[in-house]
């Protein structure tokens, strides 16, 4: 028997603390989109977890075939 893992491609997004920062992107391929925000911010360390703030992330479905980040 095969077992189907359904995994989405997403764009999640930090704002930063201060206002001149920039928001940082991910793309992440997750579940959902609980686990894509915590697997970017897990993934961008200790200098990135003092810019950005955690309760400002969005995960944003990407449709299939438009990966695309600017």
């Amino acid at each position: 028997m095969f077992r189907c893992i359904v995994r989405k491609v997403y764009v999640v997004t930090f704002r930063g603390r201060l206002k001149d920062h920039r928001p940082s992107k991910f793309v992440v391929v997750a579940d959902g989109t609980k686990e894509a925000i915590k697997m970017a911010w897990e993934h961008g360390g200790s200098e990135f977890q003092a810019l950005f703030d955690r309760t400002t992330a969005q995960a944003q479905e990407m449709k299939e075939g438009a990966l695309r980040v600017l």
